[in-house]
C-alpha cells in the first residue's frame, strides 16, 4: 500500500499522520496545521515558528513493509 505521511512538527517534538495517497490529495494543510496549533494551546503551549506540518518527501507517496514478527 502506498501511503503519505504529514509530519506535525515542534519544538517539544514530533507527531505524524498516515494518509493514504488518495486521502493526502484531500488534505487542506493550512486546516490541519490550525488543528495542530489548537491542540498545542491545548496543552499550553503556544505555538511558534518551530509549530508546523509538513509531508514526509512532499507528499510523494512511497511504499512501506509492516513485519509484526514474532513475540
Amino acid at each position: 500500500m502506498k501511503v503519505c505521511i504529514l509530519i506535525k512538527n515542534s519544538k517539544y517534538g514530533h507527531d505524524y499522520e498516515v494518509y493514504s495517497e488518495t486521502e493526502a490529495k484531500t488534505v487542506d494543510l493550512e486546516k490541519e496545521q490550525e488543528k495542530w496549533h489548537d491542540y498545542l494551546r491545548s496543552n499550553g503551549t503556544e505555538p511558534t515558528e518551530d509549530d508546523y506540518l509538513d509531508w514526509y518527501g512532499d507528499r510523494t507517496p512511497f511504499v512501506t513493509v509492516v513485519n509484526g514478527g514474532k513475540r
